[in-house]
């Protein structure tokens, strides 16, 4: 049945209110639903708080237009279903994305979410997101685990305090051996070379005699032995002188 020109100016007229007021709001296909099936899923929307509506795609590019949304316009083909949530709750397009996974005729065309236009891929994935409450309970037990490490931080800091509220004595870090040991080796170092220099002061030269030296008396010469192979060399000597003497006297006596 043809929509009158009023009833068509009507429906812009509601579309604009709901894009208005409206914190998000979802165009999605719902082409292979039943009318049972979309009468459960307009149920359980409202009681989410949200709105669920089919329009003529002529009549909602109208309403569009006129509020500046022209993001939309290829989209606005084949049969178009408008979710309209006035809140920040996530719940009704948790269900209606349940609807989305179960059946491959139904897609999402996309979404303006606080007037800022999104995809088919970006709002089914925000649609995939834990409901609020999840997140808030998520949010919770992880501010439970920080509140209790905080507890038992303090309790440890109370524990070290003295019992007469007077601060506590703050530690003395020690440094560890292995920055002390440069500074130590250098130490040692130091003194050594000292005592070698002072060493090599004290200590006289070769050439530089001492005043034990200088003061000595003159040492005697020493008398040397002469080795007794001199001996045995004069006995032979002292032979041949008395052969000599033996043979001069026959030789006088016949010259007498």
């Amino acid at each position: 049945m043809a929509l009158t020109r009023a009833q068509k100016e009507a429906q812009v007229t509601e579309i604009r209110e709901n894009i208005q007021k409206a914190h998000t709001v979802v165009v999605w296909e719902y082409l292979g639903l039943k009318a049972e099936e979309i009468a459960i899923l307009r149920n359980k929307i409202s009681k989410a708080g949200a709105k669920n509506t089919v329009y003529k795609n002529r009549v909602a590019k109208v309403a569009f237009k006129e509020e500046g949304k022209e993001e939309i316009m290829d989209q606005l083909q084949g049969s178009s279903s408008f979710l309209f949530t006035f809140d920040d709750n996530m719940d009704s397009i948790s269900e209606l994305n349940k609807f989305v996974k179960e059946r491959d005729e139904i897609n999402f065309k996309g979404a303006y979410i606080e007037g800022v236009w999104h995809d088919a891929e970006q709002i089914t994935a925000i649609a995939g997101l834990p409901p609020k409450t999840d997140l808030l309970s998520m949010l919770l037990s992880v501010l439970q685990g920080s509140m209790r490490n905080l507890a038992y931080s303090l309790k440890q800091v109370a524990e070290k305090m003295p019992a007469d509220g007077s601060p506590a004595p703050e530690e003395v870090k020690e440094e560890p051996a292995k920055q002390e040991a440069p500074a130590e080796e250098a130490k040692e170092e130091v003194k050594e070379e000292a005592v070698e220099e002072k060493s090599v002061e004290e200590t006289p030269s070769a050439e530089e005699p001492t005043k034990s030296e200088e003061e000595a008396p003159p040492s005697e010469p020493e008398i040397k032995e002469e080795p007794a192979v001199e001996e045995s060399a004069e006995e032979p000597a002292k032979e041949t002188e008395a052969e000599e003497e033996k043979e001069e006297a026959p030789a006088e006596e016949k010259a007498e």
